[in-house]
């Protein structure tokens, strides 16, 4: 199979794209790239040029596919689906791809209202997302769901993430000068006064510092309210789902929705709400939001009771954790920051409702024991026995203590995680899965 990655500029998310490739040349593909800075440098210099530009670049493209004979594409997010010039067909606009036949995956690294800026959202329910030689895949069934129910895709695959078992590898050369070590983007909110004294506590009270996110995110979605034609009763939708991310944020939130409409007070707001993909993503996103604090929390409290070291684009010097900052690290000398640590953290995000994120992949095939924030859909991915999930930032600490005092788990954790992800979670299983989707498309 002739695969074309269409690779874009940047740093980690180019990194995981440039491994995902290798993953399809170790499953036994042929990989093209195709460069798409050269292509948006030329469309920013003129504007006026721009669609000119893009029109000749798209045959340029389709004339590079045609003598190569490539059978598929695929890009990040939708850089494939944006860089290159929609064509009319049976009397519809279609995407380049489906002009000319070409299956082309869309590899989702976030869900689609995070893409592009957040600017891809004038694009939800365009005839584009449904075409037939495209390919979605997101990494939780739960935003595939809502990809297809709200927001107008058609063909989306739910897949977990996948590793370079080449880049992410263990280096028992390293020394353990750390208990923990956490790869760390920015964004986190600064603490509260609330968030700061709980730091204090052996058993923070992480239920009251959500509700009191949960009462700033009640304000915040009181506006988005009033964009319905039936504010009244979208306030006390909004007001439910609220509820329901305190009492279980595992809950995804079109099973929330499916539930709360059987209400007959709340059924005509629910419908409202899925039929306007705008405002659904504004005030999910607030209502996610509850759990926004986490990672910062998670981080401070466990770094006033170990050796915590971090690295990538966090600060913490607001919530006054003494975490020693390793700094910006390149792609492929993480799996060495990890090897300092006896054992490595990961704290999801708060923007998504299930599934999980790049690192539990990446610190499970470094071979460090893997100590992860409890999510839905964890146990389909890990066991027990290969990594160790907690509930909150107590149930870390304790989990950290034990863990350091018994050489033995370590050891388990290790060798046990690594063997999962070397089995199951690279990215040449992630492209041995997908082949043969994408073939079916011809």
């Amino acid at each position: 199979m002739n695969v074309l990655f269409l690779t874009h500029p940047g740093t980690s998310a180019r990194s995981v794209f440039l491994d995902c490739a290798r993953g399809f040349e170790r499953a036994g593909c042929r990989v093209f790239h195709w460069e798409l800075a050269p292509m948006w440098q030329a469309t920013e210099r003129d504007k006026a040029l721009a669609p000119r530009l893009v029109s000749e670049f798209t045959a340029l493209f389709a004339a590079f596919v045609k003598a190569n004979r490539i059978d598929a594409s695929v890009a990040m997010w939708a850089n494939g689906l944006l860089s290159l010039m929609n064509a009319a067909k049976d009397g519809r606009i279609v995407s380049a791809f489906d002009a000319i036949g070409l299956p082309h995956l869309l590899f989702w690294l976030d869900a689609p209202h995070w893409a592009h800026s957040g600017n891809f959202r004038a694009h939800f329910r365009s005839p584009l997302l449904a075409g037939a030689k495209l390919l979605h895949v997101i990494n939780n069934p739960a935003t595939a769901r809502e990809m297809e129910t709200v927001l107008g895709f058609a063909n989306v695959v739910s897949r977990p993430y996948g590793v370079d078992e080449e880049v992410f590898r263990p280096y028992p050369e390293e020394r353990k000068e750390l208990d923990v070590v956490f790869s760390s983007g920015p964004g986190d909110p600064p603490p509260t006064e609330l968030a700061l004294k709980e730091l204090e506590s052996d058993e923070p009270d992480w239920r009251a510092i959500r509700a009191e996110a949960a009462r700033a995110a009640l304000a915040d979605l009181e506006p988005l309210a009033h964009r319905s034609p039936q504010p009244a009763s979208m306030a006390a939708l909004f007001r439910s789902l609220v509820g329901a991310q305190i009492e279980n944020r595992d809950e995804p939130m079109l099973d929330r929705l499916d539930r709360l409409r059987t209400d007959p007070g709340l059924s005509a707001a629910a419908e409202l709400l899925l039929a306007n993909p705008a405002l659904y993503v504004d005030a999910t996103m607030k209502v996610r939001g509850v759990e926004r604090f986490e990672r910062a929390f998670t981080v401070a409290y466990l770094a006033r009771r170990f050796r915590v070291g971090v690295f990538g684009g966090g600060d913490y010097s607001a919530w006054g954790a003494p975490v020693q900052t390793l700094g910006m690290v390149p792609w492929e000398s993480q799996a060495r920051m990890y090897a300092r640590g006896r054992v490595g953290l990961n704290v999801m995000r708060w923007q998504d409702d299930v599934g999980l994120n790049l690192k539990c992949f990446e610190i499970t095939a470094s071979g460090v024991p893997c100590l992860v924030a409890q999510r839905r859909g964890l146990e389909e991915l890990f066991g027990p026995d290969e990594v160790s999930a907690f509930t909150g930032p107590a149930d870390a600490a304790r989990r950290i203590r034990e863990l350091l005092d018994s050489p033995g788990r370590l050891a388990e954790l290790s060798e046990r995680g690594r063997a999962r992800t070397l089995r199951d979670h690279t990215w040449t299983r992630w492209a041995r899965d997908l082949m043969p989707r994408l073939a079916a498309l011809k």
